[in-house]
């Protein structure tokens, strides 16, 4: 990791569904060195970013001191991926959680539970195409993010499988893409 290396922009699904939130509690998971954590403090958010490698968050609080936001964001080391998990989820604690490029199935049932009733998912995970190694357990297979949000029963915002990589991607592999919002007690979720 180049800890003189500048702050990404977030990726594009995320600024298009997030900018029409009103800020409140933001989960980023397997934040890295806080791409989207730093540009969610700034745009209002309380951010709680964890990711399992000290080396990222140090470049995430770095950033966010040259950004202002430093009070904005509470920054976890916890590795992800350990059974049992050392991370937990508050239940119905986050206004949004966002997961990118990052698939630990045991964690999505946590994230159903810890985002709000009228609160958001956004999850951008690598997606197994025709060309790509499927065996891999990082990868989800086509519609899979799709599914779970149906399963869960929640609203689908926005959802797509990318077919192939856009330019200038820092990965030779395809996203699948999730927006859903847990529904209100009071609405009915729309399939």
């Amino acid at each position: 990791m180049d800890a003189n290396a500048p702050l990404k922009s977030p990726l594009e699904p995320i600024v298009e569904a997030v900018t029409t939130l009103k800020p409140g509690k933001a989960l980023d998971l397997a934040c890295g060195p806080g791409r989207h954590a730093v540009w969610l403090a700034n745009l209002g958010w309380n951010v709680d970013a964890v990711d399992g490698s000290p080396a990222a968050l140090d470049q995430l609080r770095n950033f966010a001191k040259e950004s202002g936001c430093t009070h904005k964001i509470n920054t976890t080391c916890k590795d992800l991926e350990v059974e049992p998990p050392v991370f937990q989820l508050p239940q119905d604690n986050y206004d949004l959680i966002i997961n990118c490029h990052f698939l630990h199935r045991p964690l999505l049932r946590a994230i159903q539970h810890g985002v709000r009733q009228g609160g958001y998912f956004i999850g951008i995970i690598h997606l197994a195409t025709g060309s790509s190694p499927n065996q891999h357990s990082y990868l989800v297979q086509p519609n899979e993010l799709k599914t779970l949000a149906r399963n869960w029963e929640w609203e689908i915002i926005s959802s797509r499988d990318d077919t192939k990589r856009a330019n200038g991607a820092e990965t030779q592999l395809a996203d699948s893409v999730i927006v859903a919002r847990r529904p209100t007690k009071r609405t009915k979720s729309r399939l």
